[in-house]
C-alpha cells in the first residue's frame, strides 16, 4: 500500500467518532473562543508551524491572538529549543505528545496521539480547537471556524479522489474493512465532493483541518479507532 492509503486509514479512521461524548462540559467558563493547535514531528514540522502561527498572527483578524499550541514528538528532544526565540516571540504554547512504539510505523500516526493529547488538555478552556497540519497557511480570517452551537466538527474533504471510494462504485476491500472495523453502516454513509478534482466520493475527511468542540471528545476517539483499524490483519496486509 501507498503512503496514500497509509494516509486513509488514518483519515478515516476519524469516520465514527463524531458522535463520540466525553464527561468533560464546555459550560460557561471557558476562557477562549478558539485555540490552534498542530504537531510537530521533526524540525521541518516545526519550523513550517512557526509559519502557520506566524500567518495567524498576520492574518487571523479578530482570531489573531487566539493561543496557539505546538505538540511536539517526545521521541525527539531535540525540537524542544529549536527556534526557541522565534517561538516565544509568536507566543506559541508548547506541548508533548508520546507515539506507543507499535502504531509508530504507521506513516502520521503522532498527530493523531498528539491531537487527542491536544483535546484532553484544552477541554475546558477554549470552546473550539482547531487541530490543524503544519504546512497550513491563513491568508484571512478563518471565520468558518467559528462553528455554529449546534454544530461539533468542521471539517475539509479530501482534495483528489486517489484511493478514496467514488459514491458510484461498489466499495473496494479496504473501504469495506475500514467500515467493517469501525462499525459503520450505510446510513451514515454520505457522499462529499473532492475540493480539487471535483469527484464524488463516500465521505473521506481531510485529516489535516480538523476543527472540533472538545467536550465532545472526538480527538480522543481518534487514537482508539486507529488502533481498531490496525488490530485487523487484512488491513496490515494491504499496508
Amino acid at each position: 500500500m501507498t503512503k496514500a492509503q497509509l494516509t486513509a486509514v488514518l483519515a478515516g479512521a476519524i469516520l465514527i467518532t463524531v458522535g463520540a461524548v466525553s464527561s468533560v462540559s464546555a459550560g460557561d467558563t471557558v476562557k477562549h473562543s478558539i485555540t490552534f493547535a498542530t504537531y510537530a514531528s521533526d524540525g521541518d514540522d516545526l519550523y513550517w508551524a512557526l509559519v502557520l502561527a506566524e500567518s495567524i498572527r498576520d492574518f487571523g483578524g479578530s482570531l489573531s491572538d487566539a493561543p496557539i499550541w505546538v505538540h511536539l514528538n517526545d521521541a525527539a528532544p531535540e525540537l524542544d529549543t529549536m527556534y526557541a526565540p522565534r517561538r516565544d516571540s509568536l507566543k506559541v504554547a508548547i506541548g508533548h505528545s508520546h507515539t506507543p512504539e507499535g502504531m509508530q510505523k504507521i506513516i502520521y500516526s503522532g498527530k493523531v496521539y498528539a491531537s487527542a493529547t491536544a483535546e484532553k488538555k484544552l477541554a475546558g478552556t477554549t470552546a473550539i480547537l482547531a487541530w490543524l497540519d503544519p504546512d497550513v497557511i491563513f491568508v484571512k480570517e478563518p471565520k468558518a471556524f467559528m462553528l455554529g452551537a449546534t454544530v461539533a466538527l468542521g471539517y475539509r474533504p479530501v482534495q483528489l479522489v486517489n484511493i478514496s471510494s467514488p459514491y458510484s462504485e461498489p466499495l473496494n476491500e479496504f473501504w469495506a474493512h475500514l467500515y467493517q472495523d469501525l462499525g459503520v453502516v450505510d446510513s451514515q454513509i454520505y457522499p462529499m465532493t473532492t475540493t480539487t478534482d471535483m469527484v464524488q466520493i463516500r465521505a473521506h475527511f481531510n485529516a489535516g483541518m480538523l476543527i472540533v468542540r472538545p467536550e465532545r471528545g472526538i480527538l480522543q476517539s481518534w487514537p482508539l479507532a486507529l488502533e481498531k483499524v490496525w488490530a485487523d490483519p487484512a488491513i496490515q496486509r494491504m499496508c
